[in-house]
């Protein structure tokens, strides 16, 4: 039966996310990464998050979010994210969320605060530097005024920058005063919510 779908060019995860079938389509996912664990991309991780918050994982499917962001964020759009509570906090961050594409890109910031999102390890702080600055050469290629997503976009990896470094006793400095400079308004939520917090968890949830 999958050999025939497949030669159609019908791909049995997408056939299962149709019918709602979701736990099974949860198994698609692990037999499809057993059987191609190189197996990746935005568009396949946006679909596993939704799988797996459908299924009842929520913490896995906030990491495939989290890996769309950071793999290929312009493919997400705020009717993408089914999970609600980061919605509920995107909308306490940002009034009118539901009227601004853009704000989606603070998904990863909200979900750093709100401690959804497990802390990488320190080395991820190489992979992140890499994703901040294809970011900065957006903002750079606009000379200088980033639209609002790239100037979110930013921000947030500053935030998660600001983060990591603070994990491994790294200089945080910088990382806070571009967002200072992004955003001030945000930036003082970040500082406000720190100060209440002592410091943002990773294990919270």
């Amino acid at each position: 039966m999958r050999e025939s779908f497949e030669r159609r060019g019908i791909e049995v995860l997408d056939l299962l996310m149709e019918i709602e079938k979701w736990a099974l389509a949860a198994e698609e996912i692990r037999m499809v990464r057993m059987r191609n664990p190189s197996r990746g991309g935005g568009a396949f991780f946006l679909k596993c998050s939704k799988v797996y918050y459908r299924a009842g994982n929520i913490p896995a499917s906030r990491r495939f979010l989290l890996q769309t962001f950071w793999d290929a964020p312009d493919l997400i759009e705020l009717g993408d994210i089914v999970d609600s509570e980061l919605l509920d906090e995107l909308e306490d961050l940002v009034s009118d969320y539901d009227a601004r594409q853009d704000s989606v890109e603070l998904i990863p910031y909200v979900g750093l605060m709100e401690g959804a999102f497990t802390l990488p390890l320190e080395e991820r702080l190489q992979y992140l530097a890499t994703l901040r600055k294809n970011a900065e050469r957006c903002e750079a290629g606009n000379d200088g005024t980033a639209d609002m997503r790239t100037r979110y976009r930013l921000f947030s990896l500053y935030a998660w920058q600001s983060e990591l470094a603070q994990l491994i006793g790294g200089d945080f400095v910088d990382a806070r005063n571009r967002m200072r400079t992004l955003d001030s308004e945000l930036f003082l939520h970040y500082m406000g919510r720190k100060q209440r917090d002592g410091r943002i968890s990773s294990g919270r949830r």
